[in-house]
């Protein structure tokens, strides 16, 4: 995907003009990567930028993790027609697979789209940024990135545009986030996204973008933990507040929402249901921030740290794919089956639909409720989501906290806060 350079404004670009009046876009590349060796036939020499654009977006994508479970950027045809010359960019494609630039996987019928992913040769390369010059193609961008601000936009509620507007006051040292960068673990920063992410910043180069689920991406969504604290607004380092357990905390909630439904059912029947004992004590430790800690002790496997645990519960119960034997499901399943049970409700046609219930639940009390209480009561300060937290300047700490017990208020759900300094 080309960028251009820019700052953005409720997730718009607005580009600066050359001479031509044509928007400047520039291409993300690994800095090994040139076209010349791989466009080589008389038909294929004069489209370096397609090949540019279409390296770039998977390079875009992956940084923004948009990408499928088994880590593959999935591009459509009609999509990438709309800005690569129709007549030849299969050729291009091909060429590239051809030449080991990137590799192609499975078509999905369902999607419509195949998957591809850079070589495993450009995993330690620095990214660079190329200028566009094909003037036929900017001026495709420009009228693809146009339409796209326009579908972003129309998803966006008033609050989604006013964080996007505040994110423009984010900034960062780049030049220690590049040093710690340094330091990372190479499997930890592939393809240079985090080198990405971090100029992106520096270049002020926005990104604001929120999904059909509504979970709002933003330019530090897939920024490493290591890297935020070199993020700072008018010189002042940022500090964060988030939801402990926040995503079992939830869960939570929706099974109690459930339990009510049940109890009332089963009560307008004349029946005693007994099938919830065990979500009173999974609600007390998910409000009180004790549940991994808590699971963590029951499950007695000490070759998994509580991020593995996490994760596992994650994969293993929350959003289980398949059918495969896992001691995490099993000791979830035993300490609380009620809760276990309405999982598997859920998800009983897609192992992906608590997860998006969840991410609406998050995004509808960090983002439209929390969020928006803070904007509504500090006008002009600044203020980003992250998933389940929110992050400001030091000074905004008391007032940050105070919008998350608003929130609690008018949920009904108290959970706990965790703070970050």
């Amino acid at each position: 995907m080309a960028t251009s350079r820019t700052e953005s404004t409720r997730g718009r670009h607005r580009p600066h003009k050359n001479d031509l009046n044509e928007q400047i876009f520039e291409f993300l590349q690994p800095e090994s990567f040139a076209p010349a060796d791989y466009l080589q036939t008389p038909s294929l020499s004069k489209r370096h930028d397609d090949a540019r654009y279409f390296i770039s977006l998977i390079m875009w994508k992956f940084a923004r993790r948009d990408v499928d479970e088994k880590g593959l950027v999935r591009l459509m045809a009609k999509y990438l027609l709309k800005v690569m010359r129709a007549q030849t960019y299969a050729e291009v494609i091909e060429a590239l697979i051809v030449g080991g630039v990137v590799e192609r996987f499975a078509y999905v019928p369902g999607a419509k789209s195949f998957g591809y992913r850079l070589d495993k040769r450009y995993l330690e390369d620095k990214h660079i940024r190329v200028k566009a010059t094909d003037l036929r193609l900017i001026r495709r961008l420009a009228k693809f990135h146009a339409q796209a601000a326009k579908d972003v936009d129309a998803r966006m509620k008033p609050v989604h545009r006013q964080l996007a507007k505040l994110q423009a006051q984010l900034e960062i040292d780049g030049d220690a986030a590049r040093k710690t960068i340094a330091g990372l673990d190479p499997a930890s920063n592939p393809y240079d996204c985090q080198g990405i992410n971090v100029q992106n910043i520096e270049s002020r180069d926005f990104y604001a973008n929120v999904s059909q689920y509504g979970r709002l991406a933003n330019s530090i969504s897939t920024l490493k933990r290591e890297l935020r604290k070199h993020l700072h607004v008018r010189n002042q380092s940022l500090v964060s507040v988030d939801v402990a357990n926040a995503q079992p905390a939830l869960l939570g909630k929706l099974a109690a929402q459930h339990r009510k439904g049940e109890q009332e059912r089963i009560k307008s029947r004349g029946k005693y249901d007994s099938r919830f004992s065990d979500l009173e004590q999974y609600i007390r430790l998910v409000q009180s921030g004790e549940f991994y800690d808590h699971f963590a002790l029951s499950l007695n496997a000490p070759e998994l740290d509580r991020d593995a645990i996490k994760k596992k519960i994650l994969a293993d119960v929350i959003a289980k794919k398949g059918k495969y034997q896992s001691k995490v499901e099993d000791k979830f399943r035993e300490l609380f089956p009620s809760v276990y049970r309405f999982i598997k409700k859920v998800n009983a046609n897609d192992h992906a639909n608590l997860i998006r219930l969840l991410q609406r639940e998050e995004s509808h009390f960090v983002i439209e409720t929390v969020a928006a209480n803070f904007i509504a009561t500090n006008p002009g300060e600044f203020v980003i989501s992250l998933h389940d937290s929110l992050y400001s300047t030091r000074k905004n700490l008391h007032a940050i906290e105070q919008s998350f017990q608003r929130g609690f208020e008018q949920t009904g759900f108290p959970m706990t806060l965790k703070v970050h300094t």
